[in-house]
Parts: C-alpha cells; sequence; structure tokens
C-alpha cells in the first residue's frame, strides 16, 4: 500500500493550475491528475508518461504506446503458439484527399456499397465511408497533414469531408452516431481551415488542438478540450471552450455552460451515491458509467467534471487493478478437506459455497490457495487450485477469427479439437470465456469456449520467457506500478498471471504469482564486501538480474532477497538500502510488548524503540510477542529496528552460523540430505528440505542445521 500511497498526489499541468488553483487551494494528496498537451508526451508525477492524444489515465498508467518495450499486448498470431506483437506506426499517406484507417486491436470494419461490413487491419478510405470498432477493439485514423482520430470501443464514425493538404486550406469532416473518439488536429497554414466533428446532438469546429468527443446511447454529446479551442454548436447556439473544459450538449438543446473537465485515477474508500476516490469526493448521476465492479480498496480510474460550485461529477469509473490488502497465498499440501475447513500445510482455511476449488483435488494434493484475511487472522479461501505438471489458463476475451481448428481470442491463437466443449454458439465478435491447458509445445488448447454477456478477466499457468517485456508461453503482457509481482520470478519461472483486457485489448496483468518450489529467503544486514558481494559474513552472487535499490557501499544496512541455487550458492535476486551507515552491527532476540505510543516502542527488557526507525511487520499490540533485530551506528546509536509480530512463540532468533556439528557427517556418496532451512530474518517459516552433499556446507554456514526441523 506505500506504492499506492505515494502514488496519489496531485499532478495538474500549468494550464490546469491556472484556471482552477482557487478551486483547488488547500487540496493535496490523493488523486493523481493526468493530462496531455497536444503532439508531446509530458513526463508526469511518479514517472508517468502521458499518452496523447486523450489525457486518459488509463492510457498513461495501463497502456504504453503499442510496440514500446513495455507496452507490447497479444497481437496477431501466426500459429498455435506463436503470438508477435505488431508496433503501430503512422502509415504512409500518399493523397490529401484519402486518409487511412489501421487497426489497433480486436475487430474493425468498413462499411461496403451494398451495406455490408468488412473487416480490415489497415484501409485507405475517401469521402462518405463508414467504419466503426467493436467491443474491446480499438483503431486510428490517419490523415495526410497529420492530423489523427483516436477510436476507442464500440465507436463508429463517418467520413464526411476529406481534403487535408500541408500548406493550404483544409476541410475535414466527421460524424460520429455515438462511442468515443480522441482527436489531435495538426495546425496548418490557411484561411480556410475547418475540422468538424457533428454528433446527433451538436458539432465542434477546432483548429491546432487536441479534444475528446462523447456520445451517449440518448445522443447526448460531451466535448472535452486538451488543449487549443473548440467552438462547440448545439441547436442554435455555439460557445467556445478553452484547454481544460467541456460542455455537454442534450439533443435538441444548446451546449451547457463550459466547466473544468478532471481525469484521474485513485483507491475508492466510499461507493454509493458520493464515491470517494484518492480521498476527494465525487457525486454520480443517472448517467455516470461504472465499468469492471470496482469495489471499497480497489484502484479505479474517474472521468467526469468541476461544476462552478466546486462539486466534482463523475461521468466515467471504472475499475483499474483490484485491492491488494488483507489478501493471501499459500501453497502447500492437503491434509484434510472438510465442508467448512480444510487444513493446507498445518493452516486451517476456510471455504464456503462461493470458493471456486478446481476439480479433482484430493488429500495429498499440492494447491495454490487465495483468498482475503478476515477478523483476527481468519484464511477465508476464495480460489483452490491443483498444481500439476500443466499449465492450465482461463480468460474472456473477443472472438476475432475462426479459421478451421485455430481461433483467434483477443490477439491469441486457440487451438480446438473433437474434445473441446463449445456451448451458446459463438462467433466472430462474441465475446467468449476460454478454459484450457498449455501443451508442452506451447500450443494453447481450449477444453472449453463458452459464449458470455460481458467479462474481461485472463487467468492463466505458464513459463516464464522474458521480464522485459513479459512473456509467459508465448503470450505478451503489459504491466504496471500496481501489479502485485511475487519476487524471486527469473525466466523459466512457473507463474499464474491474472488480470483484465482492458477496452483496447491490451492485456493488462494485476498479480503474477510464482508457482515453482524455489528456495527463496529475505534478511536484512550490513554489507561487508562489493566485491565480491559479503553481507553478514554471507558470501552472495549475483549476476546480471540481480536488482540493487540505493547507493549500496560497505557499511551499509540492506535487505536482500536471495535464490539459494541447487548447488548451495546464494544468488541476490534484489538488494534495497535500508541505511546508508556506517552501521556497526545489529542483534537479534525474541521480546514481548510492554507499551506502545506513535512515538515509541517499549519491550519488556526495557529497550525503547523510536517508531521512526522501526520497521513492524504485523499487528502491533501491547501484550505481543515480537522478534526484534536492532541495528547499531557508531557510539551504540540505534539506526535501524525490525519488528515482527510473533502468532508461535516457539520461533526462535536467526542461528549463527556454525560448522557441522560434531559427530553428524555430511554423505559424500552424492545423495540427498535432509536439512532444516531457517531462513534469515524469517525464523518463522523454518521448514525441511534436501539437498545434495556438495550443498550441505553452504546451507550450514548460513545457519541452518542437519536433520528436520523439530
Amino acid at each position: 500500500m506505500n506504492t499506492l500511497k505515494s502514488f496519489f498526489k496531485w499532478g495538474f499541468p500549468i494550464v490546469m493550475l491556472l484556471m482552477i488553483c482557487v478551486a483547488f487551494t488547500g487540496i493535496t494528496g490523493g488523486l493523481t491528475w493526468l493530462s496531455n498537451r497536444a503532439g508531446a508526451a509530458d513526463t508526469l508525477p511518479g514517472g508517468e508518461i502521458s499518452r496523447s492524444p486523450g489525457g486518459e489515465p488509463v492510457a498513461n498508467a495501463l497502456t504504453p504506446e503499442p510496440g514500446s518495450a513495455t507496452g507490447q499486448v497479444p497481437g496477431q498470431a501466426t500459429g498455435p503458439s506463436q503470438i508477435f506483437v505488431p508496433a503501430i506506426t503512422q502509415p504512409i499517406i500518399e493523397s490529401p484527399n484519402t486518409a487511412i484507417l489501421q487497426a489497433v486491436n480486436g475487430i474493425v470494419q468498413v462499411q461496403q456499397p451494398d451495406n455490408s461490413w468488412r473487416t480490415i487491419q489497415i484501409a485507405e478510405l475517401k469521402t462518405g465511408q463508414t467504419f466503426r470498432t467493436w467491443n474491446y477493439s480499438s483503431a486510428e485514423l490517419f490523415f495526410f497533414d497529420g492530423s489523427s482520430v483516436h477510436l476507442e470501443a464500440n465507436t463508429r464514425l463517418t467520413l464526411e469531408a476529406v481534403s487535408a493538404p500541408m500548406d493550404s486550406p483544409r476541410e475535414i469532416g466527421l460524424f460520429q452516431p455515438y462511442g468515443n473518439t480522441t482527436h489531435s488536429v495538426a495546425k496548418v497554414k490557411g484561411s480556410a481551415i475547418s475540422y468538424v466533428v457533428r454528433t446527433p446532438s451538436s458539432s465542434g469546429v477546432a483548429r491546432g488542438t487536441v479534444f475528446e468527443v462523447v456520445v451517449q446511447n440518448d445522443k447526448s454529446s460531451q466535448f472535452n478540450v486538451v488543449d487549443g479551442v473548440v467552438a462547440v454548436t448545439g441547436k442554435k447556439n455555439t460557445i467556445q471552450l478553452n484547454a481544460g473544459q467541456m460542455t455537454t450538449v442534450e439533443k435538441n438543446d444548446e451546449p451547457a455552460e463550459p466547466v473544468f473537465w478532471i481525469s484521474g485515477q485513485g483507491e475508492v474508500t466510499q461507493t454509493g451515491a458520493v464515491w470517494v476516490i484518492g480521498g476527494l469526493p465525487f457525486q454520480t448521476h443517472p448517467e455516470t458509467v461504472i465499468t469492471g465492479d470496482p469495489q471499497v480498496g480497489d484502484l479505479v480510474s474517474v472521468h467526469g467534471r468541476l461544476l462552478p460550485d466546486g462539486t466534482r461529477l463523475a461521468d466515467r469509473i471504472a475499475l483499474l487493478a483490484p485491492s491488494i490488502v488483507d489478501r493471501f497465498r499459500l501453497s502447500g499440501l492437503v491434509e484434510s478437506m472438510g465442508d467448512e475447513t480444510w487444513i493446507v500445510s498445518g493452516q486451517d482455511i476456510q471455504v464456503d459455497e462461493t470458493t471456486d476449488i478446481e476439480e479433482g483435488i484430493v488429500a495429498g494434493n499440492r494447491v495454490l490457495v487465495t483468498g482475503i484475511i478476515g477478523e483476527a487472522g481468519t484464511l477465508f479461501a476464495e480460489h483452490i487450485t491443483l498444481l500439476d505438471e500443466d499449465t492450465r489458463f482461463e480468460f474472456t476475451g473477443l472472438v476475432e477469427r475462426i479459421e478451421g481448428d485455430i481461433w483467434t481470442i483477443s490477439g491469441v491463437a486457440i487451438s480446438v479439437n473433437q474434445n473441446t466443449e463449445i456451448s451458446g454458439d459463438p462467433v466472430v465478435g462474441d465475446l467468449v470465456k476460454v478454459e484450457g491447458q498449455i501443451l508442452p509445445d506451447g500450443t494453447w488448447l481450449a477444453l472449453e469456449i463458452k459464449k458470455v454477456a460481458e467479462a474481461n478477466q485472463f487467468e492463466f499457468i505458464g513459463t516464464v520467457e522474458s521480464l522485459a517485456p513479459w512473456i509467459v508461453s508465448g503470450i505478451a503482457f503489459d504491466v504496471n506500478e500496481f501489479t502485485m509481482i511475487e519476487p524471486g520470478i527469473v525466466v523459466g519461472s512457473t507463474v499464474r498471471v491474472t488480470g483484465m483486457i482492458l477496452e483496447d485489448g491490451t492485456w493488462l496483468a494485476t498479480s503474477i504469482e510464482l508457482l515453482d518450489e524455489t528456495n527463496t529467503l529475505v534478511f536484512i544486514g550490513i554489507v561487508d564486501s562489493t566485491d565480491p558481494w559479503v553481507v553478514n559474513g554471507l558470501s552472495l552472487a549475483v549476476d546480471e538480474n540481480t536488482v540493487f535499490i540505493g547507493e549500496i557501499g560497505v557499511g551499509s544496512l540492506v535487505r536482500v532477497e536471495v535464490l539459494i541455487q541447487p548447488d548451495g550458492a546464494w544468488l541476490v535476486l534484489q538488494m534495497e538500502l535500508i541505511d546508508v551507515g556506517p552501521v556497526v552491527g545489529c542483534v537479534e532476540f525474541v521480546d514481548v510488548v510492554v507499551g506502545l505510543t506513535h512515538e515509541e516502542i517499549t519491550l519488556a527488557s526495557g529497550v525503547v524503540i523510536p517508531r521512526a526507525i522501526a520497521e513492524v511487520e504485523g499487528e502491533l499490540q501491547v501484550g505481543s510477542p515480537v522478534l526484534v533485530k536492532l541495528c547499531f551506528g557508531p557510539d551504540n546509536v540505534m539506526v535501524y529496528a525490525w519488528v515482527l509480530v510473533l502468532d508461535d512463540l516457539s520461533i526462535r532468533p536467526t542461528p549463527t552460523p556454525s560448522p557441522t556439528p560434531t559427530g553428524t557427517p555430511i554423505p559424500d556418496d552424492g545423495g540427498k540430505v535432509t536439512i532444516c532451512h531457517i531462513p534469515p530474518g524469517n525464523p518463522g517459516n523454518a521448514h525441511t528440505i534436501t539437498v545434495g552433499a556438495s550443498a550441505v556446507q553452504a546451507h550450514l554456514n548460513h545457519g541452518d542445521y542437519l536433520g528436520p526441523c523439530q
């Protein structure tokens, strides 16, 4: 949550500050506001890059420019197991009297002279032609003079006029009966400059500018100006909109008085007639469109208006990422299965009729359990998944093509055979839920394809092929700062990927979970050497994938995440600076909290820990047993404290590395040896493992001991 909180801060462009500073005086934190300037990609707070056109927070935070290193999405499939991602670049336009329509995602169609529709990837258009996008689809329209239009899903346009020379009078006319478009209008010379967008209720005339047009089902329209000036006409009257302003026009009515439009994203803390998003209240109205069923704790985008009295009115609220708090994930062996309680590796798991339990699970199976942490630490399972050798997938997407035994669904090539169960008679253009498995050759084989009304989620288990960009079992997908990525994932890892298919067809992962039974651990220590790396006397290996956070030097206090290799070597996955030092030493012990204030933590031993330097894991209360690690600088000044709330009073401090116990020889026959592995900094997670004889001494040096854990 610290990542989310640090992200929720104001990011108005200068023009918005000048226009509405009075309305927002005294407001800080909360919502992240995004807006764009024409023809530019401005760096926003938090390192985000605005994507022109549109001022769309979804585009900024979730859907980088197609073809970029981090913005690749599933695209056209060349075979059952190969996916490539086309780069969307502006095509060559040979004549000012034509425009080029290019599909970005999903299904894009052009109407034919006989009124039928032809699906295209790219097409040259002339005056009079009509085109449209489908669900989870998008397109770009390019003109000779450099102007362009972005069409979102479920949008229709007619090209009423097109004459777009570079250096003489221009005439571009578009009719938009429904949908969302964003227009980036090039600045050209000439006195007779005309760029017009008509809707059933209004028309807008722009010069060099960036603006958005939204046409609702009731034929009302909305114009939002990002940069420049747009003149909007209703039944008779015309008003002028400047940058940052918007208006709505009901059918057969006049434009409403201009107000400032707002667009951003934040965490939901209240829903209902008034939503609180990023700490700011938003009024809803009967026409407010809410997608994705967002709940309290979720991250959402919001589009709306700032009314003259300061009220924020939400027109659209869309789920971006589900809540990441009060959730758990564990994998282990099923010990018992009851109607209300399962026991998985010694942990009680509550289940009920809403728990999604995969078929075929029996006692002794290894499973993955995900769910919610309730009051008093009770674990409620939402999903229980069998972890076997099959890599399974499940997602809901748009049927784009059906060619024999290969279906293309939201850019993914899906194979079907005589055993595939197909229900609902889905055809091209339908939304379907697909379940299946990824075969050893990489083929995605559907076990079931079912037509659905609406959904946009996916889930699959596969092998990591690339981390930058992310590719798992042939599928490229997008991640952002809200994606929950479990530490320890490397190329070759088996992972479970869950996420959403966005309106423009982008696959966005909300979580990537490691399913391998790898030996990873995290500990805190002082750097003894950087070449080679030695922390707390432990020799560590690094490679080109090791991530270093902060300027780390000898004497620095660091948090280290390592992967134990089969040969016993400790490979650093990530090393993060806690305190630059100098840090002299650390001590670790078990104690009980006897006093607790906002400033201090007092222990039964008399030690007083300043809260400002303390990192606490768990719900700290008076009477809590805790494992404490204190680190000191020169003159015995306490510089860092790590406090872990214990549920099990038998947890001991991390053992000091010691040689092999006398009289306990290490086998030299190349066989396996049973040891108790105690993760430094997390001794409560001690567990029995078997390793090769050559790796035993390294484990013993790191604090493990021979034999099973007691």
